[in-house]
Order: C-alpha cells, then sequence, then structure tokens
C-alpha cells in the first residue's frame, strides 16, 4: 500500500510555511532594495515584509472557487506581490504553460497590515477541475519591493 504524498490541507499548509521562508529570504524583503539606477538612494531602514495570517481552504475545490488569502505587512510603504507555483510535473499534467498558477499584486502603506488575495489563473482553476486532482502541493512566493517617496 503506498501512502499519498500529503493531503490537500497539509500540502496547501507546507506551500504557506514555505511562502514564509522565502519572504524570509526573498531578495528585498530582507535587506535594502537593490539599486536600479545609480540615482536610487539606499534607506537607512531595510524593507521588512511580513506575513501575519493566512487563509488556506481545506481542499481543492476551495482552492479553485476562493484562491488563497495572506494578511501582509511591510514596515516601509511598498508595493507586494504574492505568486502561486505548482510542480513542473503537475503543470504539465494540467496542460499549463507556466508552473505560476496564481498571482497578485498590492500596494500597502507602511506598517498597515492588509489582505492580499491570490486567485489561480482562470486556466489552471478549470483544469484543476476538469481532472481527479484530490491533493496538490502548492509553493508560494511573497516579495515587496519598497515605494519611492
Amino acid at each position: 500500500m503506498t501512502r499519498p504524498r500529503s493531503t490537500p490541507a497539509i500540502g496547501l499548509l507546507v506551500a504557506f510555511i514555505s511562502m514564509l521562508l522565502l519572504a524570509a529570504g526573498a531578495p528585498g524583503a530582507s535587506g535594502a532594495p537593490a539599486i536600479d539606477h545609480p540615482s536610487q538612494e539606499l534607506t537607512n531602514s531595510p524593507l521588512k515584509l511580513k506575513v501575519l495570517k493566512l487563509d488556506v481552504p481545506s481542499e481543492v475545490e476551495g482552492l479553485i472557487e476562493r484562491g488563497v488569502r495572506a494578511r501582509i505587512r511591510c514596515n516601509l510603504d511598498c508595493r507586494a506581490t504574492a505568486k502561486l507555483f505548482v510542480s513542473d510535473s503537475l503543470a504539465a499534467k494540467l496542460g499549463l504553460n507556466s508552473r505560476v498558477v496564481g498571482q497578485a499584486h498590492m500596494r500597502l502603506a507602511a506598517d498597515s497590515p492588509k489582505w492580499i488575495h491570490v486567485p489561480l489563473t482562470s486556466t489552471a482553476a478549470q483544469r484543476l477541475a476538469d481532472r481527479d486532482i484530490n491533493s496538490l502541493t502548492l509553493h508560494t512566493g511573497v516579495s515587496a519591493v519598497p515605494l519611492s517617496s
């Protein structure tokens, strides 16, 4: 008897734990922003992005209908981006051109937490609904860049 790789609830929870780890080590999330132009100045305070709360559906159907939500906060005015990824093999099985199955962008005022809602793309939602997939591992990434004042 083979063990299932993960249940939907655990697979999605693992995804958000990976989001927390990625947010802690993402470029621009834990240090000073990269300089794209010589006239840009570094701030004395590095940009910090924090995931405060997670709203993870316990089943694949819930993921299709509601997507994923996270309450996030930046210590500086910033633009945050959240992305949802699936594995290469699942993307191929679903016939997707990209591993990215959802993304959202949001502007945040300094120290003002907000919910960011990341719905699935229409193609990914339709392909997941058409196939009998009971569980999946969803990888997420959250990053932020400061807004110039």
